[in-house]
């Protein structure tokens, strides 16, 4: 038997064998090819369709072979290759807009869609499968086209569904796709019309869909069913198509990421970690789309490390996408703050109070101190402020203050300390002198005899006035204070020996 194909224009003549008849038609302008299944089986058309996370387990088509087929070369359909179901002849896609495409191939029409639409259908067109998926869910991209646009519109309408485990899925919000449904003058954002005022160079049909996406929920890693179907309505005339794109049918969770943010500092570095997610636990890749106008990227596993440059401070941005090896996710941003280094702050330096309690006549030692504590830095202490009783005996770095034997009540001395140049507020030492209980026997050498303690005290002051006038500052501030209480008569504390002496300058 001799068949003619048509390829790109060119007529061949064949033969093949006369159960066989296999019909190729030239394609859209710049070449291609339109072919029925009549050499072709069910698994195969199933295995053009199936893409990332899927397993196509086993195929059936149903109809006339004529009504199936695939194709390539359509890319004016927005679909460049794939598999088509047709209500005629799957060949007759190719064409111009004046072409009419009726075809009657005398098939039967199909349960599904009929309970689906309540209408008689003819010369339906059937592919089935069933498929494992990696994921919960299934899409793939279709473009239908009728030869009813524009003019049989809800009238003799020819159906189509794409059903996944009995649910249809193709469909926009809640209504199936068909020339009702999506046309000049509804859901027209989907609607592509081929006429003599918007010629579509390459298909015979009138109008056509905007590549569509049928999604729909599935059984993760079990067997799920597909049925693609597309039959006449009421009537045998005027064809539809639809076109499903190779490839397509996949189950995949797509990668997520997030818009990162952090600060470093001019000349530093500062690491840009990417928190990408994936459903299906994929290995992850990330891609820089537009690198950073100041500083630099080095990449690593799972980020960057960013350097900013030693003369920029402020805002940077940059964006990058994440990829599980299917599916590549829409862009997220980085943005780094660069700023100025920030000297560090000096601690405030503060002088400690202290409080201490003692009997008249006794003496204690002052340990002054000073936040925060550095023991690698030298600090120096100035008395600024003297006791009004009593006095303070400084002798290199120690404190001893001598209360007088006749005062009790409250006395106070402030002092401030000095480190690396700066000196703090003052601190207070607060000192309560009290009576000594009344069984204590006295307060030591307080309760000598007058003589005794007079003698003694002349030796005392004496060795005292030495003492404290080698002692510096602070001990200067001693002298006066003793000079001036001296003559009032107070118990004299040197090396720890207590004296009394009622007047030491004449």
């Amino acid at each position: 038997m001799q068949n003619v194909t048509i390829i790109c224009g060119v007529i061949a003549a064949i033969s093949v064998a006369a159960t066989t008849t296999l019909a190729v038609s030239p394609a859209a302008a710049g070449g291609g090819l339109v072919t029925d299944a009549t050499g072709s089986s069910a698994g195969e058309l199933a295995a053009s369709l199936a893409g990332p996370g899927i397993e196509i387990l086993g195929a059936t088509m149903l109809g006339d072979p004529q009504a199936l087929g695939t194709f390539s070369g359509m890319s004016t359909m927005g679909i460049d290759e794939g598999v088509a179901l047709s209500t005629g002849r799957v060949v007759g896609l190719p064409g111009v807009h004046t072409d009419d495409r009726s075809g009657y191939l005398g098939t039967p029409g199909d349960d599904d869609i009929e309970a689906s639409i309540g209408l008689n259908t003819f010369d339906a067109a059937v592919l089935e499968f069933d498929f494992t998926p990696r994921a919960d869910s299934v899409s793939f991209t279709y473009v239908f086209a009728s030869e009813e646009y524009p003019d049989w519109i809800g009238l003799v309408n020819d159906s189509f569904r794409f059903f996944i485990n009995g649910t249809n899925c193709a469909v926009i919000g809640d209504t199936p796709v068909s020339v009702v449904s999506v046309n000049h003058k509804v859901n027209t954002a989907f609607y592509i019309a081929n006429n003599a005022t918007t010629p579509r160079d390459g298909t015979a049909f009138n109008g056509f869909t905007t590549p569509l996406t049928c999604e729909a929920a599935v059984n993760k890693g079990e067997v799920n069913h597909a049925k693609l179907v597309i039959a006449d309505a009421r009537d045998h005339s005027l064809d539809s198509t639809v076109l499903i794109s190779a490839g397509s049918v996949r189950s995949n969770t797509p990668p997520t990421a997030a818009d990162v943010a952090l600060t470093v500092v001019q000349g530093e570095s500062g690491e840009v970690v990417y928190p990408g997610a994936d459903g299906d636990g994929d290995p992850l890749t990330y891609t820089v789309l537009d690198p950073p106008a100041h500083g630099t990227l080095v990449s690593g596993p799972t980020g960057v490390v960013y350097t900013a440059p030693a003369d920029f401070s402020g805002l940077v941005t940059y964006t990058y996408t994440v990829s599980d090896g299917v599916d590549v996710s829409p862009p997220y941003t980085v943005t780094v703050l660069v700023t100025a280094p920030v000297a560090p702050e000096t601690p405030v330096l503060s002088a400690l109070d202290a409080h201490h309690s003692i009997v008249r006549g006794a003496a204690v030692p002052i340990t002054l101190a000073a936040t925060p504590h550095d023991p690698a830095a030298s600090t120096t202490f100035e008395i600024v402020q003297p006791p009004v009783a009593g006095f303070l005996v400084v002798e290199g770095g120690s404190h001893l203050y001598q209360s007088a034997a006749d005062f009790t009540g409250t006395v106070s001395f402030r002092y401030t300390a000095t480190r690396s140049g700066v000196t703090s507020a003052p601190g207070t030492v607060t000192i309560d002198i009290v009576d000594p209980p009344a069984d204590a026997g006295g307060a030591g050498v307080a309760d000598r005899s007058d003589r005794d303690r007079s003698a003694e005290g002349k030796t005392a002051a004496a060795a005292g006035s030495t003492a404290l006038a080698t002692t510096g500052t602070d001990a200067r501030w001693a002298v006066a204070v003793g000079a001036a209480t001296l003559a009032l008569g107070v118990v004299l504390g040197i090396g720890g020996v207590l004296r009394r002496s009622r007047r030491l300058d004449g």
